[in-house]
Parts: structure tokens; C-alpha cells; sequence
């Protein structure tokens, strides 16, 4: 829990206070513990079951387009959270493959908390380099 507790102090920190927010962990508890809303809340069951590992091929497409969640990222630019290890962001790749490749060629690690990871298009307001805080494992 301290993981999260440290996330959750982080996310209501400036910069990232006021910055949209994704969490491809499937876990809404940040979410509610941050106060905020996703900035894809219309693919959070999609982000949900891929989390979760469950079978989106066949429901995927029909829930949330790709096309919808690559102009949703590009337009709102959030802070994406996702796992250090296991990341969440592989397994979307399978399902939507152009929303992986953004991810990876664009989100790059900032700051870890344990088993958690924020990625940002630019690190500079967290610093050069992945900062671990919390007492990352």
C-alpha cells in the first residue's frame, strides 16, 4: 500500500497535479485516491480487461477504437501509469499495435513508487533521469 500511497502524493503534487491521468493497471482505487478521472474513462472497461488479461480481441474493437485511443493520447498528452515489471503497455500493444508503438516511441519512465511507474512524454519537470521514489523494489 505504500507504493500507492506514494503515487497517489506524487499525482497530487505539482507538476503532475494538474495533468490528465491514465492508468493502464486497471486498479480505479488511484483513480479515486487521487481524486481525478481517466482521460480515456470511454476505454476504461477495454483498459480494464487487457489489465486484467482477459480476452479483448474479439471486444475490444467494438468497445474502443484504436483510432479513438491515438487521437485521445495525442490530444490530452496525460501522464500514463503502469506497472515497472509485467507493464500493462505489452499487452495493449497485442490488441491495438499503433497505440503501443506511440506509447513506446513517444512515453518515456520518469519516476517509479515500488511496483508502480509514471511515464510523461518529457521527464524535465521530474527530472533527467528515472527518479525511484518510495522505496522502489
Amino acid at each position: 500500500f505504500t507504493d500507492v500511497a506514494d503515487l497517489v502524493r506524487f499525482l497530487d503534487a505539482d507538476p503532475a497535479r494538474d495533468r490528465p491521468l491514465v492508468v493502464l493497471t486497471g486498479e480505479a482505487m488511484i483513480y479515486f485516491l487521487a481524486a481525478r478521472h481517466s482521460a480515456l474513462e470511454h476505454a476504461e472497461y477495454v483498459l480494464h480487461l487487457v489489465a486484467r488479461d482477459l480476452d479483448v480481441p474479439a471486444a475490444g474493437p467494438l468497445l474502443t477504437s484504436q483510432r479513438w485511443l491515438l487521437t485521445q493520447l495525442k490530444q490530452v498528452r496525460p501522464l500514463v501509469v503502469d506497472y515497472r515489471r509485467d507493464p500493462i503497455r505489452t499487452r495493449l500493444a497485442r490488441f491495438y499495435p499503433a497505440v503501443g508503438r506511440y506509447l513506446d516511441a513517444r512515453y518515456r519512465p520518469c519516476v517509479a513508487f515500488g511496483s508502480y511507474q509514471v511515464f510523461d512524454l518529457r521527464c524535465g519537470a521530474y527530472g533527467d533521469d528515472l527518479t525511484t521514489r518510495g522505496g522502489a523494489r
